[in-house]
């Protein structure tokens, strides 16, 4: 998939994500230094915004974003997400 300069919304796991939501998630999450790294962080947000992180990661780099835990302390909860990283993705969407 190509990313059209002109889409305003992607779709995955049946729900529309507005690009410049994906792309600020994304920021969020990459290496400011080289966006195309494999991606291993720690996100403090509530499971619906935890969609949107996922879905970013999904539609920049072409490689599944994985949970790889989740801590609950009071009200938070914190998540350890990785990803292989546009370089290990098949043509992923063009990242600009």
């Amino acid at each position: 998939m190509v990313c059209d300069r002109k889409m305003s919304a992607w779709t995955w796991q049946g729900r529309e994500y507005e690009i410049e939501e994906l792309r600020w998630c994304f920021h969020q999450v990459s290496d400011p230094s080289d966006w195309k790294r494999p991606i291993d962080t720690i996100l403090d947000c509530d499971r619906g915004r935890l969609r949107w992180y996922l879905a970013a990661i999904e539609f920049y780099t072409a490689t599944p974003a994985r949970v790889r835990d989740c801590w609950m302390s009071k009200d938070r909860f914190l998540f350890r997400v990785t990803a292989d990283g546009y370089r290990a993705g098949q043509q992923g969407p063009v990242y600009k």
